[in-house]
């Protein structure tokens, strides 16, 4: 039996079936199972033959005898008594078929090439594509290009129109601020022409002075900082506003002050403050409010002044 063998040899070769197991990468229970002649614990045939090539080469062996005599007696029991009477079984008449010349031929003697081959027609599709392409692309410019073009506002420049009033007359509006002081209107007055128009009567809710003709008006005198031993700033917003405070040339503030916030600062020599809109914030310097640092009528509201403890301020450019 082949069982028998492969026994006889392992221990011929004094080795125990772990180092077998550990030589050949052959689980043992595998190995007992082929040398108990026992199949029916080996994996499919495909893989019991690969391990009987393997044990029979580890134990020197030849693998290609060691596999005829698995397969011999693995056959069933009606194959092998055939074989023993001198009757031809399955695999013998098969073998005699095919001693006897027997073959199938192709239905063509020509063998057929089946392969498909796209690359001329690929070849030709793309050729005539690109030309479709370019004139889609041109004639899709031509029809959208006006309409994608940017539309380049008009400016039109118109000269001032300056009316003529009396020289006698100023109208100067007052417009109050619940809880705050009055704003000052600045009065602009054109001489009137002589043998001109009568003067414009009294506007309802306008405070209306008459002056002699040719008589100067006098500018609002700048308000006088008080000079001291150090320097006061505070300021008051009434629009959110940012602004940097530098204090004897230390930043001590940057950011941005909500609408109706107020702070200030103190410094011993000179106290410089940057903002972006002037016009909403008010500035008062050693105790003598100064009004808002800028107008909203000039042409940049970025505005940074600079005020020292003698009472000057300087504008930086």
């Amino acid at each position: 039996m082949l069982g028998d063998v492969l026994r006889e040899a392992r221990q011929a070769k004094g080795v125990s079936l772990a180092e077998a197991e550990r030589g050949t990468r052959i689980r043992q229970k595998y190995l007992v199972a082929l040398e108990d002649d026992n199949p029916s614990a080996l994996p499919n045939p495909v893989y019991a033959r690969g391990f009987l090539r393997n044990y029979a080469l580890y134990l020197d062996l030849d693998p290609q005898q060691v596999v005829e005599l698995f397969d011999e007696e693995s056959r069933p029991t009606s194959s092998r008594i055939k074989a023993a009477r001198g009757e031809p079984t399955r695999r013998s008449a098969r073998a005699n078929n095919a001693s006897e010349g027997i073959s199938i031929q192709p239905l063509s003697p020509e063998p057929i090439d089946t392969r498909v081959r796209y690359g001329s027609s690929y070849v030709t599709i793309s050729l005539l594509a690109l030309p479709l392409i370019f004139v889609f692309y041109f004639i899709y410019s031509v029809y959208s290009g006006p309409s994608r073009q940017a539309v380049i506002p008009t400016v039109v420049s118109r000269q001032p129109t300056v009316t003529a009033l009396p020289s006698t007359t100023i109208l100067a509006a007052l417009t109050l601020v619940p809880g705050g002081g009055a704003y000052n209107t600045p009065t602009v007055y054109v001489p009137q022409t002589p043998g001109g128009p009568p003067p414009l009567p009294p506007i309802a809710g306008t405070l209306t002075t008459t002056v002699p003709a040719g008589t100067a008006v006098a500018a609002q005198p700048t308000p006088t900082i008080q000079a001291a031993n150090s320097i006061v700033v505070s300021v008051v917003t009434t629009n959110d506003a940012w602004m940097r405070v530098l204090v004897d040339g230390v930043q001590r503030y940057s950011g941005t002050m909500a609408k109706g916030s107020s702070k200030q600062w103190s410094g011993k020599k000179t106290i410089r403050i940057r903002t972006g809109r002037a016009d909403s914030v008010k500035v008062t310097v050693n105790g003598t409010e100064l009004g808002f640092m800028g107008d909203k009528n000039s042409p940049s509201l970025v505005v940074e002044k600079e005020w020292d403890r003698s009472g000057t301020e300087k504008v930086i450019k």
